[in-house]
């Protein structure tokens, strides 16, 4: 599973043992052909290649404890997305992350017209993230009005 941080965590271990072994047996060939400097440079040929299979590893588990949005879930389209939604006249506070790497989460601010249905439209809103964007889990609060400025100053609909 590629995708999953753990699975390749647990592979770039297991090859970085598995090229220890591979190196000691090769050094200690060298060694006993004569050659004393094969011991540091097969070290650091593994170590080379250690950190280059754990760069993307590094990099993906940043992004993860940093929350930054998953890759390929853009958030001006999903915020566009959410706009064209009947009675959405603005989206605020849209935060998406991942806690795996692999599974979009997302919260946002829906303001919706006074006229407007807030169940009808966080329905709407669920189903376009579902079905455009592959976000199966997100919390939507729907503002009647303008956008706060303020939490306490929301005029909150459930």
């Amino acid at each position: 599973d590629r995708d999953n941080i753990n699975v390749r965590g647990a592979l770039v271990h297991m090859l970085a043992d598995a090229l220890g072994s591979v190196g000691a047996i090769i050094s200690a060939g060298f060694l006993h052909a004569g050659v004393a400097i094969a011991d540091p440079l097969v070290s650091l040929f593994i170590g080379v290649l250690v950190l280059w299979g754990t760069w993307g590893l590094l990099r993906d588990s940043a992004r993860v404890l940093l929350e930054f949005a998953p890759p390929g879930v853009p958030m001006e389209a999903v915020r566009t997305s959410l706009l064209t939604i009947e009675g959405v006249s603005d989206v605020h506070e849209l935060h998406l992350w991942s806690l795996d790497g692999q599974e979009p989460l997302m919260s946002a601010h829906l303001v919706i017209e006074s006229t407007g249905s807030a169940e009808e439209v966080r329905r709407e809103a669920m189903a376009r993230l579902e079905g455009e964007h592959h976000i199966y889990h997100a919390t939507l609060q729907v503002e009647l009005g303008e956008p706060c400025e303020q939490a306490s100053a929301c005029s909150l609909v459930s």
